[in-house]
Order: C-alpha cells, then sequence, then structure tokens
C-alpha cells in the first residue's frame, strides 16, 4: 500500500497499468511551493507523460480531531466544511478504529447516513459523468509544470506535445519515419521551453509536422473522436481532416485549436496578452450597454460564455457531427442556445439555433468571435469585407469566415507591447428580432481554409 502522505508522479505509470484510477493522499502533508493555497477538501487529478490519475484528498487532521469528539459534533464539524462541492474522504484504519469504540463508530455512521446534507458516495459515483475537476502537480520537480496551469494557452500547447509524443512513439515498422517524427518533436520541445509568442508558434508548426509524419498516407480517413487531449480528466472533441484539425472543448463549445495540415499551422496559437482566445466564441450583448461596434466590444462590454460548459446533445462520429447546447436566463426569460458542428475536408460549418423558452418575446443581441493567429508577424493583415463575410489572404491561403443571416463583421489586429503582431480578433453580431415565445430562430456559420 502506498503512503498517504508520500507521492511521486512516476507512480502513474505504474498504478494506470494495474487498472488504478484513482488513489487516495494526504494532499496537506504534500509539497506545495510557499503561498500556494492546498486545497484540502477538492478533488483534484494530476497527469505524468499525459497519463492521469484522480486524487481523493484524505481528511487526516479532521479525523484526528473528530476521534476527540462526540460523534454529533463532529457531524456538525463536517457540515462546515467549505469550498466548491467539498469532498471529505474518512479512511478509519487500524489505529484509527482502536481509539474509537464500536459505540462510537455505530452512532456516527446513523448519524451521517440520516443526514440530508451529506451525500455518501464512492469514487467511482463520484467521477461518473465526467465532472470538471482541476489538475494540480506535487513535488518540487513538477514546479516546471505548474506554470502550465497559469495559462490556458501554454497547457494546450503541452497537451499537444503529449499528444504527438504519443502518436510518433507508436510509430510501427518504419523506423525513418518515426525518427523524423521525433526529431520534429524534439525540436518542438525545444522551442517550447522559451515560454514566448514566436516560439510557442514554432513549437506547434513542429508538432503539426511532427504529426503529419505519424500519419500514415495509406490508411489515415478523417475523423471526429472524444478524448482526453486536454489532459484534464473529461473529453473533448477531435475533428482530424487531410488539411485540416479542428478541436472542441465543452468549456464555451468553442474551438481551441484549429490546424492547418499542409502548411504546419495552428491559428490558435498561444499568444501572451490575447483577449478572447479561440474560435465560434459565443456571447451576448445589452442593446443598453453595447453599440455594437468593435471598440464597445474589445472592451468587454457582452456576455461571455466562455465559462459555460455546453452539454453534449448528440455527438455523431460517422457524419462527423456535434452538437452543444446549453440553457441561458435573460432579463426576458430563459432561453436555449444549441450549436451544431459539421466538419469537412477545407471546412468547418457551425448553426446556431436560439430558442425562447420564457413566456414573454426577447430582443438580444448575440456576438460570435473568431480569434485569429495568421503566419506572420511582420506586417497588419487588412481583409477583404464580403457581403456576408470577411476573408484574409494569408500566404499561399485563403480564410473566409461566412454567415447566411450576418453581414456585421468587424475586426482589429492584437499586438504586443504595441508592436509584435499578435492575432486578428473577429467579430460577428447581430439581434434575434422580436422572438415570440416558443419560437427559435437559426444563424450559420462556415469557416474555410484553401
Amino acid at each position: 500500500m502506498i503512503d498517504s502522505t508520500s507521492w511521486d508522479n512516476s507512480l502513474i505509470s505504474c498504478l494506470k497499468s494495474c487498472g488504478i484510477d484513482y488513489v487516495f493522499l494526504d494532499k496537506s502533508a504534500l509539497f506545495f511551493p510557499v503561498g500556494y493555497r492546498v486545497p484540502d477538501f477538492q478533488v483534484s487529478m494530476t497527469e505524468d507523460q499525459g497519463k492521469i490519475i484522480t486524487i481523493f484528498p484524505l481528511a487526516n487532521k479532521l479525523l484526528e480531531k473528530g476521534r476527540e469528539m462526540a460523534p454529533e459534533d463532529f457531524v456538525q464539524k463536517l457540515l462546515q466544511v467549505k469550498g466548491k462541492d467539498p469532498v471529505v474522504s474518512l479512511f478509519f484504519d487500524s489505529k484509527s478504529i482502536k481509539s474509537l469504540d464500536l459505540v462510537w463508530l455505530d452512532e456516527f455512521f446513523k448519524l451521517i447516513t440520516s443526514n440530508k446534507s451529506i451525500e455518501l458516495i464512492s469514487p467511482s459515483q463520484s467521477l461518473k459523468g465526467e465532472p470538471e475537476i482541476e489538475r494540480e502537480y506535487f513535488q518540487s520537480r513538477n514546479i516546471f509544470k505548474k506554470v502550465l496551469l497559469k495559462s490556458e494557452e501554454l497547457d494546450n500547447l503541452y497537451a499537444k506535445m503529449i499528444y504527438v509524443q504519443t502518436l510518433a512513439n507508436s510509430i510501427r515498422g518504419d523506423k525513418y519515419k518515426k525518427k523524423s517524427a521525433l526529431d520534429e518533436l524534439w525540436k518542438g520541445q525545444g522551442y517550447f521551453s522559451a515560454f514566448t509568442c514566436a516560439a510557442s508558434r514554432k513549437a506547434y508548426s513542429c508538432f503539426i509536422t511532427s504529426e503529419k509524419l505519424a500519419r500514415s498516407q495509406d490508411s489515415f480517413i478523417s475523423s471526429l473522436v472524444k478524448s482526453d487531449f486536454k489532459l484534464k480528466g473529461y473529453k473533448q472533441y477531435l475533428y482530424q481532416g487531410d488539411t485540416c484539425n479542428a478541436y472542441i472543448q465543452r468549456a464555451g463549445g468553442l474551438v481551441f485549436e484549429f490546424d492547418n495540415i499542409p502548411t504546419a499551422w495552428n491559428y490558435v496559437s498561444y499568444c501572451p496578452d490575447n483577449p478572447y482566445p479561440g474560435l465560434f466564441r459565443d456571447g451576448m450583448y445589452d442593446f443598453s450597454q453595447c453599440r455594437g461596434d468593435i471598440e464597445s466590444l474589445t472592451k468587454g462590454n457582452f456576455e461571455d460564455f466562455a465559462s459555460i460548459v455546453y452539454d453534449v446533445d448528440d455527438y455523431d462520429r460517422e457524419n462527423k457531427k456535434l452538437v452543444l447546447s446549453f440553457r441561458y436566463k435573460t432579463q426576458e426569460g430563459p432561453i436555449r442556445i444549441i450549436k451544431t458542428y459539421r466538419f469537412f475536408n477545407f471546412l468547418t460549418a457551425v448553426k446556431y439555433e436560439l430558442v425562447n423558452m420564457g413566456g414573454l418575446p426577447i430582443n438580444i443581441g448575440g456576438v460570435i468571435s473568431f480569434n485569429l493567429t495568421l503566419s506572420s508577424d511582420e506586417h497588419i493583415f487588412h481583409p477583404r469585407m464580403l457581403e456576408k463575410g470577411i476573408e484574409f489572404e494569408d500566404k499561399s491561403r485563403t480564410i473566409t469566415i461566412t454567415s447566411d443571416r450576418i453581414s456585421n463583421f468587424t475586426y482589429r489586429n492584437i499586438f504586443h507591447n504595441g508592436n509584435q503582431y499578435l492575432s486578428t480578433l473577429i467579430y460577428a453580431f447581430g439581434q434575434t428580432g422580436n422572438l415570440e415565445p416558443g419560437k427559435s430562430c437559426q444563424i450559420s456559420f462556415e469557416l474555410s481554409c484553401h
């Protein structure tokens, strides 16, 4: 048995090989940097080389205090535990049982089973439905990885590195192909360690090249798969095509990576100070606070849905279709937003449906944003404004965003320290009009890269 106060991430591979998906650890006794808040009563997960394991926190200190209390006082102590959905794991070992008489234990279990504010649950029940839990790293040698947790974009780049590493190492029967894929991977790892915008773009380019080399030219088939790509203990949805990759997360229902395979370029790569990262990022604005133009939108005068976890209504691998939705309460009443992704070789199509679920008409403004990292940092990009869309010439490619209804597109180029090009932020915004109760309206978008 592993001591609950001892841990090393190298144990993860061994535990996973034995079919173990979770462990109990006393996190208060593990190594944390000075000033780091130890979340004693939060389920978390940790990772090593792409393998993850869930950590249930043992409340050893709490149990030590509880042994000196009457059963009813200890139950009250448990009810005072704070935190978002706190989980208290109590391990009654031989030492604990010897210090408690059977009458105490019997009374304690009667009290917690009858208390409606306390839910008794097994680890497997707690993890059912893939709840979103935080990732943590323990021990001093993982200080480097703690940096990743402070930046979603850097964390995505690390996830890409681990994913490609798995692909490259799985190549069999062609040692030259495997060596080429690993060479690109190692080159990208060198760039990754720099933590700069330019270096991370080069790292992505190397990782995508390595991925391209790892693909079987004879048997590769475009697909839409579920995978814990981001190493968070729950699934993302990855479209992998001949010319493009599009990776979607449930948080915000947005595209967090969009690769052009032939040119090895990620259009959603890491950049510091980059507001509203991702493609097909949704929001809603109030007419009284936002004029619906680029100036007021970029000041954040709208409700950003990036933190909302969308429900998965349909996942159709065969037809490469993903349907996400969530319920939202406006001042006029509740609405439901349904977001349908369809994937094709050069094209990502997204259809929005907004349903008025209340009893009054509603008229609200919707915002869809696209934060594109174009492939040159040497000049400002000036797009062509289409009748219902916007188009960029990016070296040898043409990136086009169009809509069947919205003609109001606007954009601005974003710079770091006033001179280094980071990305181009595009907004499409419109209104529902007078949407009656029980009615719906639909808007479609297409993103193509040729």
